[in-house]
């Protein structure tokens, strides 16, 4: 879908997002295809073969390309073996010397996608517990923790769990606020770009919509974007709202998630 209006290609030929688990990986994959981006790597199962591929060794046959799959400096290389407009999707980017290039260069052009880590902590039980359109991605994080939350007989348990001791999808919050607060990451929120369909706001989605057309250098009706973006069918989708949590946190989960001091 050609969007770009201007006759000018998008500025930025290779975009890394960052989006933590279940904070709306799929709605910001939806969001850089509909731009004309291809999608690669993290919630994005049809790019893995090839992934995979790209980063073998062809040196050394008994290689395994899944060691190089966290690993970001492997993996930003990679994505200049791709041809422009890709976007790599990843759910963490520690500071590193990958980041050295981009320090210099500003390129890829990074984005971070947040949501508020109590929605992400109740979506994380909800895919686990296999609540979701599809299977959870068998890593053994996942599975160790699934078979946790299946042994536990209540919701208020399983959530109990989730805030003590599941650090995985809320402590990314902390260890990437620099990401948050850099003036040359662009944000946006699942909270702003869902749309009144996720229970947001259209006048939200469509400023944030227009702010990544902006900061790429896209033209086009933003409106067929926006229209383009929720999707029920998604592989994770299970509910897709927000503040679910509040009906889910009683005051004792809300007290222990507060002790935990990650909002930001």
């Amino acid at each position: 879908m050609d969007l770009n209006l201007s006759g000018r290609a998008p500025q930025a030929e290779r975009v890394a997002v960052v989006a933590f688990p279940k904070t709306g990986t799929n709605l910001v994959a939806k969001l850089m295809a509909v731009l004309g981006y291809k999608v690669i790597w993290q919630g994005i199962r049809e790019s893995y073969q090839e992934l995979w591929d790209r980063l073998r060794d062809p040196s050394d046959p008994e290689s395994n390309p899944k060691s190089s799959f966290l690993q970001p400096e492997r993996l930003f290389r990679v994505l200049e073996s791709y041809p422009p407009y890709v976007c790599l999707m990843l759910h963490k980017l520690p500071i590193g010397i990958h980041l050295e290039s981009w320090c210099n260069s500003g390129t890829p052009t990074l984005i971070l996608n947040y949501r508020d880590p109590r929605d992400v902590i109740l979506s994380m039980v909800n895919y686990l517990l296999l609540k979701a359109n599809d299977h959870y991605t068998e890593l053994p994080w996942n599975m160790i923790h699934a078979e946790v939350l299946g042994a536990i007989p209540d919701m208020d348990g399983r959530i109990t769990y989730a805030i003590k001791h599941m650090p995985h999808p809320i402590d990314q919050f902390a260890q990437h606020v620099w990401m948050l607060h850099h003036p040359r990451v662009l944000k946006l929120s699942y909270e702003q770009l869902v749309g009144e369909q996720g229970g947001g706001s259209n006048s939200q989605q469509d400023a944030c919509v227009r702010g990544v057309m902006e900061h790429l250098s896209i033209r086009g009706d933003r409106s067929k974007v926006c229209a383009k973006l929720y999707d029920r069918s998604a592989r994770t989708f299970h509910q897709g709202k927000l503040g679910a949590w509040e009906a889910a946190f009683s005051d004792a989960h809300i007290k222990a998630f507060t002790y935990r001091d990650i909002y930001m």
